[in-house]
Parts: C-alpha cells; structure tokens; sequence
C-alpha cells in the first residue's frame, strides 16, 4: 500500500509546519516522495494499492508512470451527491484519529492537541466541488 497521505502525515510530524506556504511545501515534497515510493514499487514489478481521493490533478502522473512500467489502472470510485460525499469529509477531518496536520494551518507534533472545531484549514464546499 502506498499512500500519499501517509508521507504528509510523516513530514507533517518529523518537520511540523508554522503556516500554509509551509505546509504547501511538505505536501509538495510528499507528492514527490509518493511518486518515487510508486515508481520503485513499479520498478520491482510489485502489486500495487493506493487509496487516495485521487482528481485530475494526479492523472498524467499515473498515467505516465503506469504507461512506463505496464500497469493497468483499475479505480474504484465512490458516487454519491456532493453535499453528502462533502459531509462524511468533514466528519473523518474532525475525527479526533484523523491526523489534525490535515486541517490547521501551524502544526507540531509536541503542541497539544486543539479543539478541531476551530480547525482553520479545512476544505471550503466549493473547493471540495471542483
């Protein structure tokens, strides 16, 4: 399993970030170590999952890593309407076991942990849409 998600929850710890140009930055740098971990995986010829909300943002990069290494990409794809698939997204961010460098804008794994209801990060409803 290779999970983008992972890498930023790791960065996020060992790193931490003060602000969102930061965390920009290790999200960046976990996108780049994602690819790498999935190029490898490939590489060696290994079965490969990877859960991620993924959009049109990653498809070229799969794409050409799977064109590369002749993988076939098969998705599974969860349909609902927007305004419930944006619910059950707000609830897992606000979940106390969700990592809360997901949805503040400073982050240190030594502070204490904050009320999530005043999580200043989290994904607006329009973002979420497009």
């Amino acid at each position: 399993m290779v999970s983008p998600d992972d890498i930023r929850e790791t960065l996020f710890d060992c790193v931490g970030f003060d602000n969102l140009a930061e965390k920009d930055a290790l999200t960046a740098k976990a996108w780049e170590a994602y690819y790498d971990a999935l190029s490898s995986a490939m590489e060696e010829g290994n079965l490969v999952m990877s859960d991620y909300p993924f959009s049109y943002k990653q498809k070229a990069k799969l794409q050409d890593l799977a064109d590369r290494f002749c993988y076939r990409i098969i998705t599974i794809r969860l349909t609902a309407p927007l305004e419930l698939l944006f619910k059950r997204q707000r609830e897992r961010d606000l979940d106390p076991a969700r990592h809360r460098g997901h949805i503040f804008s400073s982050y240190h794994k030594e502070d204490p942990e904050p009320d999530r209801s005043t999580a200043d990060d989290l994904v607006p409803f329009e973002a979420f849409c497009a």
